[in-house]
């Protein structure tokens, strides 16, 4: 994960991670998306979240880790929010 947030915000494009088939995340989980969020910004970029289950979801709002990365209802709105480049 860490080596693709680097070679993307290496060529100044977004990562937009398909959750839609993620049921559960652990703290390891957040604790890796933490860092990668972490490490995008520190080289200009971004990494935003898309399709979350519900479950999932309110781990992130629970954890307030929607306040560190954005989540996006879908796919395509995380693309639009980030630019084509995603």
């Amino acid at each position: 994960m860490l080596a693709l947030v680097h070679t993307c915000t290496k060529a100044q494009q977004a990562v937009v991670l398909d959750f839609s088939s993620v049921d559960y995340i652990s703290s390891a989980g957040l604790r890796v998306l933490m860092l990668a969020a972490k490490q995008a910004r520190a080289s200009g970029g971004t990494v935003a979240l898309a399709a979350l289950q519900p479950v999932v979801l309110e781990i992130f709002q629970i954890s307030r880790f929607d306040k560190v990365l954005a989540c996006h209802p879908g796919i395509a709105e995380a693309l639009a929010a980030v630019g084509a480049g995603g």
